[in-house]
């Protein structure tokens, strides 16, 4: 996986399609297995960086267009990433959740 250059980018498109239209009609438990299956691909990535700008971009524009399907699943993606990759990895996205508005966003 970490040979393929865009699988950081790849991964939050997953991320971003599940969080806009992918996630309707499935229970919670169904969303948090995702979840946990799309951390366990996400643990192993070297590009984690690579991973956020593009994750912040798609944050961004479904803020700012209110396209997510869930809030809590929002939050829980930011849970899980904040448990793998620590506080500093999502400061931005969890304000940017607060906010409700992009921040430090550069297009993607």
């Amino acid at each position: 996986m970490n040979q393929f250059s865009r699988a950081p980018e790849f991964l939050s498109l997953f991320l971003n399609d599940n969080l806009t239209k992918g996630l309707k009609g499935k229970s919670e438990a169904e969303v948090d297995s995702l979840l946990k299956q799309t951390i366990a691909i996400f643990r192993p990535l070297s590009d984690k960086d690579v991973f956020e700008k593009y994750y912040k971009g798609h944050l961004a524009r479904r803020l700012i267009g209110s396209r997510s399907v869930s809030d809590d699943a929002e939050r829980s993606v930011l849970a899980k990433l904040q448990l793998e990759s620590g506080v500093a990895f999502t400061r931005d996205l969890e304000g940017m959740m607060k906010d409700g508005a992009p921040r430090f966003v550069r297009s993607v």
